[in-house]
């Protein structure tokens, strides 16, 4: 399972917001070079979970794809998972939309040594709000 966390982009306090998603993942074997990640992101659900303040449910799905070290056949894992954006609107949402862009794609523990990498991808977002 990848780890996902997410954080508002400085001045985004309207919509449409704009939020960088960081996904992390463990691979499965050791890499020397940045996996290869295309997600789509798309709407779930929202709800209102108090007073103005509202939460949308956000799906990302991809596949990982990258070469282990010493080999010549690529490798993928599928990433398929759900998390939650928090947003704020003083006025009744109507319709929530997201679409996200083209990720920015690392690897921790560079190199062929060490115990393995971790995939970092950071996917810009944008979360659109209409309300009546």
């Amino acid at each position: 399972m990848a780890k996902i966390n997410i954080s508002l982009a400085a001045g985004s306090i309207a919509s449409p917001y704009f939020f960088d998603v960081k996904v992390t993942k463990q691979l499965c074997a050791k890499t020397s070079k940045a996996p290869v990640f295309v997600p789509v992101m798309t709407l779930v659900d929202y709800t209102s979970v108090g007073t103005n303040e509202y939460e949308a449910l956000v799906n990302i799905q991809g596949v990982v794809t990258y070469t282990p070290c010493g080999s010549c056949c690529a490798k993928t894992q599928t990433i398929n998972q759900t998390f939650r954006v928090p947003f704020y609107s003083a006025s009744a949402v109507t319709s929530v939309s997201v679409e996200g862009g083209n990720p920015t794609m690392a690897i921790v523990n560079n190199g062929c040594c060490g115990c393995g990498n971790v995939m970092v991808a950071n996917i810009p977002l944008n979360l659109t709000v209409v309300t009546a």
